[in-house]
């Protein structure tokens, strides 16, 4: 009977430990797959939005482009004029090219363009044409060539690469007259900044993709000039704007509004290096503490549970920071102010700054983007040190551009403006002091646009755009000083 009772007891211990086991692992496995799931989900949106960001910059980028080119638009000097018109004199001639190539060094003087320049028929030219696009025709046909590049009816205009076989440069084709079209080149070591990642996704490889499926610009320098790997190919079939997710890639594609796409990859082992480490512990902990599985598997739960909210927290955070300086991003920034306008129902004063660093380029190309680099991130702690107050909004909206914004409810548009004007001299005070060599060195200054507006409805875009204009007045009448309106 004691020998029977002793059977039955273990037997009922080891259904029990069995059990418990049992439970144990299919809670285990029920987590690991949860907690999988929540990663990857949680991974994909970060990092499509990510994907998102770099395609909304692209964009910007090559409208700010063509935007430039369509001001050529603004008189007919400009673009009606062509150089194999009889009826013009040889004097005609010389004052139409100087004027036109005035204004496309006025309207380049803040770009790295390598060609900005108007071709005729007879290959000769206004602007100015680099001498590697005039040695890819050694025995002209210049206009021919560029005029084929157009292939939007619509707008007539077209982009290309790997023009005669030159990789390095992007062009931008625009027809201004029946026999004229512009010219616009830049280097594609433009998008660097672009298509800067930051550290979580080391392991993303982005690309750029011209109309013929061509990669012209890759954080993978090998894949340059080649096709989309084939198994990225595959993976997002014809599709575009989507993301899609298998064994080895998390891959996203987005058009640009050129027709052009933007392609990106990460390891799917890369992406869940964390998860692997996390199931690997629970497992561990089932088989040391058998008895008490199920308790160490609801504190395994609260801490994956904070574990993946603190996550994600930190990539939203790093999704609408500025990764140099640490102020808002210009996305961020925009959303920020618009929620302010919101809120407030126009009942408020606001003021608007954007700030600008004159001679910035000489920096970068005399001391290297290292030295321009740390000048960027000081002068967002010098905007971060003067703007110091929580209802300020402080953002860096281009490589050298910065723009502040801050409304008040109980302040009229005469103290605001008292405010902005004194926010401003500090600025300026902090810049001379940090900037002291380089000021001597390299004239480097501050323009500033300052908008002081009043109670009403007001939209960011007009905000933004009078500010902008204000900050162009002050660049134009001998930059290093505020404008305000």
């Amino acid at each position: 009977m004691k020998k029977s009772l002793q059977r039955i007891q273990l037997l009922f211990g080891v259904i029990y430990i069995a059990i418990t086991v049992v439970f144990a692992v299919v809670v285990s496995s029920l987590l690991i797959n949860s907690s999988k799931s929540s990663m990857e989900r949680n991974a994909s949106d970060f990092i499509a939005a990510n994907a998102h960001q770099i395609e909304l910059n692209l964009d910007n980028y090559l409208n700010t482009v063509e935007t430039v080119c369509s001001l050529l638009f603004s008189d007919e000097a400009y673009y009606g004029y062509y150089d194999t018109n009889t009826e013009v004199s040889d004097y005609e001639r010389i004052l139409a090219k100087d004027a036109i190539t005035s204004r496309i060094i006025d309207l380049s003087m803040m770009e790295n363009f390598c060609d900005f320049g108007v071709l005729y028929p007879n290959d000769k030219s206004a602007g100015w044409i680099s001498q590697t696009t005039e040695s890819m025709f050694p025995n002209g046909g210049k206009y021919e060539f560029f005029s084929s590049l157009i292939t939007d009816d619509r707008h007539e205009d077209g982009w290309a690469t790997g023009v005669m076989g030159n990789i390095d440069r992007i062009y931008y084709v625009k027809r201004l007259n029946p026999n004229a079209v512009a010219v616009l080149s830049f280097y594609t070591d433009e998008f660097d900044s672009v298509f800067a990642m930051p550290d979580e996704l080391s392991a993303m490889t982005v690309r750029m993709i011209d109309n013929r499926g061509t990669i012209i610009y890759s954080t993978s320098d090998v894949e340059v000039s080649q096709s989309l790997p084939v198994d990225i190919d595959l993976l997002l079939g014809n599709q575009t704007g989507i993301s899609a997710m298998d064994d080895n890639y998390l891959v996203t594609s987005n058009n640009l509004t050129n027709g052009w796409r933007v392609v990106t990859s990460i390891p799917t082992s890369y992406l869940m290096q964390e998860q692997i480490q996390l199931s690997t512990t629970i497992i561990l902990i089932v088989i040391v503490i058998v008895v008490a599985i199920i308790l160490i598997q609801l504190i395994v739960l609260t801490k994956l549970n904070n574990s993946v909210t603190d996550v994600v927290e930190n990539l939203e955070d790093k999704a609408a920071t500025d990764l140099m300086t640490g102020l808002l991003n210009k996305t961020s920034f925009r959303i920020q102010a618009e929620k302010d306008l919101r809120v407030y129902n126009g009942k408020q004063s606001k003021v608007f700054f954007i700030m600008d660093l004159d001679n910035f380029k000489s920096v970068n190309d005399q001391l290297g983007h290292k030295v321009g680099d740390e000048v960027i991130v000081n002068m967002g702690n010098l905007l971060r040190e003067v703007f110091s107050e929580d209802f300020v909004k402080v953002g860096r909206i281009g490589g050298d551009e910065f723009a502040v914004y801050c409304s008040f409810v109980d302040k009229s548009q005469e103290r605001a403006e008292e405010w902005a004007k004194f926010k401003a001299d500090r600025v300026y005070l902090a810049f001379e002091k940090m900037f002291k060599e380089k000021i001597e060195q390299f004239n480097l200054s501050v323009s500033m646009g300052v908008l002081i507006e009043g109670t009403g409805d007001h939209s960011y875009d007009d905000l933004y755009k009078r500010t902008d204009t204000a900050l162009y007045v002050s660049k134009r009448n001998g930059k290093g000083k505020p404008t305000y309106i």
